[in-house]
């Protein structure tokens, strides 16, 4: 180890210690003292070839070992090496230690100032072996050094220029030290005194803001900083400011005070009169509503000004600005339409030193108030450069007291001759003596020729007396004040035309001269307006007739008379047959003409007391009162289907022959108690039911029907909400092979009702598929239906290739997202695509409007099985089975049940099996109940079968067990 500077090699004492120490003891305390250390440190050879360099070196050097290593301390080095005889008494060992100070750059360019200590380790001669080296950076004690003497000297320089006295206070001993220049000289001089002798120097009145030396010793005043008057040799008062700081000794208690004593009497009474000053110039500004404001411009622009607030505007001081267009007085705060004018008239007004800027304009306070302005400013030049002074004034209230009546007249004599009603001044005798150019268009006499005319006898035909009056110059006694009156009146123009008019009258005072001034406007386009506005809220625009709102209102009139005058009331809803048909096939125009001579057939052969209305699109809506009984009604209904016996003539290029029918709900009423919508709804369930039985012909609404319309209406609500409750359940019946072997099942839904009753497809499906509830239902049947098959074949090994069949209605495949919604439920029941059988009907394929042909080719091509279900008892066409790629033909259970007692029906079992394997088709037989069916089923060649005799349909629990026995089978 080293000590000053040489290595003490193991002997007695503490060495023997050491040489008792472990090799890795060792190692330890060298890490410790030289890898380790903050201290930079190195090792080298006698020729200065470092062999060692610790981290602290490396971070004085701003490198790394590697680049220390087998290089010299020298290179470095800023400085030249070191001398030879300067190192020879160290190297021989004449000297222990060898220090020197040395700078050296580190490789970041940074100059290092350090004291480098060296050390050997020696032989037997004492000469030096290996050199150890400390190298102690002064970079930053020679940094804090030279910052310290700087700021002595600003120090002494401030005070100097400053004038200021400095003390010192030991609250120890109470003894002060106060060094202050003397009058006249540059020289400081100090004297002693006690702090007392320091107090008393003030006037009596100002002692006590001075702290005791008490309170000062025991630290409870930090701080000193109040202005006195001291009294001055020849009884002069001067006003000097004291300012003071204790300073604590290394236990905490204050040992001295140091402050400052500074003369400021003459800043003071300056200090006042400015106060005094700038008092006069704000009670100025504020007496003429006024801001003064200066703008200084040089390269630290600045902007303040006096009574801001007298404009709304809340300065802070002074303000930075970058122009003087920028300035708080203009800038963003400018009225848009304002700002070019400002800006020119400065850029030309303030040019030179002298010019003057006079403008007024409009601008926004901090209140976001748009003020009026009148500023005049002057340039000038300044020691800190060019500026501008001026004041700004608020001019908002005396420019509209001086303006305002100018304005309104100009606005007022600008709006009566760009007014569109005609203005008319009459004198107390009712000659006219204003017309404006509306007048003169109005009532085609111009001002000169109307100017002391009579209004009354020239343009007035009629209206209200009290008005009369006052145009012929007589002011009836009600008539007082200002207020106007106000009526319509006919009047007449210059070539005889009468026109409908609004007048307004009002009395004014002019000079003692009592003068009566009139508007006019003419109501004809607003009169012909009002009448369309009624037409078109009552009445049909295509036919002209009355539309539903009117239909409602002489409905609801007739009914109310049933409780006068009894008798027999009748509403009829038509519905032209195939309508859309004529639309289609020759055009909307040929439909509205249709509709219209529709329209006009009907009204002829009606009564002049009875109502035609059309309620919309193709339906119509007859209202007849005071009939004889039903007879007479159903009457009614035979004269509208009598009016379709002849053609349409429609279109003439070329004109078409057009033939159509229509179906006839009746509705009767023969007492007040009825409710008129109720009964348009009643004849529009009956003309429904005509519908149903084909059209062309008229029904009677009854209690029936009503019982009917109600029990629908309740099943839909039902069915709605048991989509949304999960009420449906599904039911499985298997389909097999005739060999007996299980194919599939076909999933039937089942709806058990709130009443607890299981209701079959028959008595809901075609609900739901007038009411588009069938699309959720069809989706939710198929989800559950893959669901369960999904889950058999994966947890029953006789049920792996177990399919499944599903019905869809036409309606399904109307929508356009059928094909992606059947895709996601297949994936999601983890079902293939092969083991779903779609059954559809003939009316399916028939059905052009739900383009079920090219959705059916789709999930087919994903590999769904497509079969027609009931086939047979439709009017399918042959064409239909050669281009769609279907699966298999269900053969109805009508011609299967008469298959063993009907030869007929034996006779189509045999074509429709023959057909469907022409076709490549599978035949599936529907409703087998017996083994004689079964015999002579196959017999026949049928592939399948489906019905009573395998088993019935069951819910998933209970067909579970069947179809496993089935499948085993």
């Amino acid at each position: 180890m080293l000590e000053h500077g040489a290595l003490v090699l193991p002997g007695g004492g503490d060495d023997a210690r050491l040489g008792r120490l472990r090799p890795e003891e060792l190692a330890e305390r060298y890490a410790w003292l030289f890898e380790d250390s903050l201290v930079a440190k190195y090792v080298c050879n006698v020729e200065g070839v470092v062999l060692e360099a610790n981290a602290a070196l490396c971070r004085l050097l701003g490198t790394v070992a590697l680049d220390v290593v087998g290089r010299t301390m020298s290179s470095f080095a800023i400085d030249p090496p070191l001398a030879g005889d300067d190192l020879a008494p160290f190297l021989e060992g004449r000297a222990r230690t060898y220090s020197s100070m040395r700078r050296y750059r580190g490789a970041d360019g940074r100059v290092v100032r350090a004291l480098v200590t060296l050390g050997a380790l020696r032989g037997g001669d004492g000469r030096a072996r290996t050199i150890f080296g400390e190298v102690e950076d002064l970079t930053a004690q020679d940094l804090a050094s030279s910052e310290l003497d700087r700021q002595r000297r600003r120090l002494d320089m401030a005070i100097e220029a400053s004038g200021l006295s400095v003390w010192e206070l030991d609250v120890g001993s109470g003894c002060m030290t106060v060094q202050e220049r003397s009058p006249g000289s540059a020289q400081f001089h100090e004297q002693s005194m006690t702090y007392g002798d320091f107090v008393r120097g003030f006037h009596p009145d100002d002692r006590v803001k001075l702290p005791g030396i008490r309170s000062l010793r025991s630290g409870s005043h930090q701080e000193i900083d109040v202005e006195l008057r001291t009294l001055k040799a020849g009884g002069g008062l001067r006003w000097v400011h004291v300012k003071g700081r204790t300073v604590c000794g290394e236990d905490g208690y204050v040992v001295r005070v140091a402050g400052t004593t500074a003369d400021v009497t003459e800043p003071r009474a300056q200090q006042a009169e400015l106060a005094a000053q700038r008092d006069r110039l704000e009670l100025a500004l504020e007496t003429a509503r006024m801001m003064a404001w200066e703008a200084r411009l040089g390269r630290d622009a600045v902007f303040s000004a006096v009574r801001p607030d007298i404009l709304g505007l809340h300065l802070p001081g002074q303000v930075p600005v970058s122009s003087l267009l920028a300035c708080p007085v203009f800038g963003d705060r400018l009225f848009p339409a304002d700002r070019d004018a400002v800006a020119q008239a400065v850029r030309r007004d303030l040019r030179s030193p002298g010019d003057v800027l006079d403008i007024e304009y409009r601008w926004w306070d901090d209140g976001g108030r748009l003020r009026w302005l009148h500023t005049r400013a002057r340039a000038d030049e300044a020691e800190g450069g060019p500026g501008v002074t001026g004041t700004t004034a608020d001019v908002t209230a005396a420019r509209a007291e001086l303006s305002g009546r100018l304005r309104a007249e100009g606005i007022l004599s600008r709006t009566l001759e760009a007014s569109q009603d005609a203005f008319i001044g009459l004198d107390a005798e009712g000659l006219v003596t204003d017309w404006n150019p509306a007048a003169e268009v109005l009532f085609g006499w111009f001002r000169d020729e109307m100017v002391g005319q009579a209004f009354a006898a020239s343009a007035w035909r009629s209206g209200d007396s009290a008005l009369v009056e006052a145009i012929g110059g007589g002011f009836p006694a009600e008539w007082a004040g200002g207020e106007a009156l106000r009526c319509e009146a006919e009047m007449s123009t210059r070539d005889g035309r009468i026109f409908p008019a609004e007048v307004s009258a009002v009395r004014v005072a002019d000079d003692g001269l009592v003068l009566t001034r009139l508007f006019v406007r003419d109501l004809s386009e607003r009169k012909a307006y009002e009448s369309q506005l009624v037409r078109s809220a009552l009445f049909d625009p295509l036919t002209g007739l009355p539309n539903r709102a009117l239909l409602i209102d002489r409905l609801s009139g007739a009914v109310r008379r049933l409780s006068r005058v009894p008798g027999l009331l009748a509403v009829l809803v038509i519905d032209v047959d195939r309508f859309k048909h004529i639309n289609d096939s020759i055009g909307h125009g040929a439909g509205d003409e249709f509709l219209v001579q529709f329209g006009q057939r009907v009204r002829s052969v009606l009564r002049p007391s009875d109502t035609v209305a059309r309620l919309g699109a193709d339906e119509f809506v007859v209202l007849c009162e005071a009939l004889d009984g039903e007879r007479e009604a159903m009457a009614v209904a035979l004269r509208i289907e009598g009016v379709l016996s002849t053609p349409f003539v429609l279109g003439d290029r070329p004109a078409r022959e057009v033939y159509a029918s229509a179906a006839v709900g009746i509705a009767l009423a023969t007492a007040a108690s009825v409710d008129a919508e109720g009964l348009v709804r009643d004849a529009g369930t009956a003309m429904h039911r005509a519908k149903e039985h084909g059209g062309g012909h008229a029904e009677m609404f009854d209690a029936e029907t009503r019982r009917r319309s109600i029990a629908n209406f309740e099943t839909e609500s039902e069915l709605r909400r048991a989509l949304e409750r999960g009420e449906l359940s599904l039911y499985y019946q298997p389909v097999v092979d005739l060999t007996g072997r299980l194919d599939k099942v076909e999933a039937l839904v089942r709806w058990e009702r709130p009443s607890g009753r299981v209701a079959l497809p028959a008595e809901f499906v075609p609900l739901a598929e007038e009411t588009g509830l069938i699309v959720p239902l069809g989706e939710a049947v198929l989800e559950m239906a893959c669901e369960q098959v999904g889950r058999w074949r994966r947890e029953h090994a006789e049920l792996a290739d177990l399919g499944v069949a599903v019905n869809v209605s036409s309606v399904q495949l109307r929508s356009r997202e059928t094909v992606e919604r059947m895709a996601a439920i297949i994936r999601s029941a983890d079902l293939p695509a092969g083991a779903l059988i779609l059954e559809i009907t003939e009316s399916v394929l028939m059905d052009e409007r739900s383009g079920a042909v090219h959705k059916l080719a789709d999930l087919r091509s994903l590999g769904v099985r497509l079969a027609v279900d009931d086939f047979g008892t439709g009017y399918s066409s042959l064409l239909y089975l050669r281009r769609l790629p279907l699966d298999m033909l269900k053969i109805d259970r009508s011609f299967v049940a008469g298959l063993v007692d009907n030869p007929e029906d034996a006779t189509i079992v045999d074509a429709v099996v023959r057909l469907g394997h022409s076709f490549g088709l599978q035949t599936v037989a529907e409703g087998v109940e017996t083994a004689d069916q079964l015999r002579l089923l196959r017999s026949l060649g049928c592939d399948m079968g489906q019905g009573h005799f395998w088993g019935r349909p069951l819910p998933a629990e209970t067909a579970l067990s069947l179809l496993l026995a089935t499948g085993a089978h």
